[in-house]
């Protein structure tokens, strides 16, 4: 069950940034012009995409998943991106933060009732 809500937290992060939608449910601030033309300098495929540069930042590496010892799956962003997402998250005086990685209201709802429709699952398994 565990796996399963780490999966639906690491679809739910890359549909928000496809989407434009940060882990609070608000929308994603649009890029300044200035951003939008050093990423067309830069030759990037998505200059007017916030959060999307070299495409690394909505490809999580593959998460540490939960076994039977340890009750915890890790979902981290790639090594080469961490100092970039925590500016990103954070923002600066003239950059607007944009929290993009989490775990979203949504993302919670959706997991919850992942486990919940399993828990009942094996209840009945049990139970019959």
């Amino acid at each position: 069950m565990i796996n399963d809500s780490a999966a639906v937290i690491i679809l739910d992060i890359a549909h928000g940034i496809r989407f434009r939608r940060d882990i609070e449910g608000g929308e994603i601030r649009r890029l300044k012009a200035s951003t939008i033309r050093a990423k067309i300098r830069k030759g990037s495929k998505k200059p007017t995409t916030p959060l999307v540069d070299t495409g690394i930042m909505t490809k999580l590496p593959p998460y540490t998943k939960a076994t039977p010892t340890s009750h915890k799956a890790i979902i981290r962003i790639a090594k080469s991106r961490l100092d970039i997402g925590q500016y990103q998250m954070d923002g600066t005086k003239t950059i607007p933060s944009r929290k993009w990685f989490g775990i979203s209201d949504r993302a919670d709802r959706i997991a919850r009732s992942k486990q919940m429709k399993k828990l009942a699952e094996i209840l009945r398994k049990v139970w019959l």
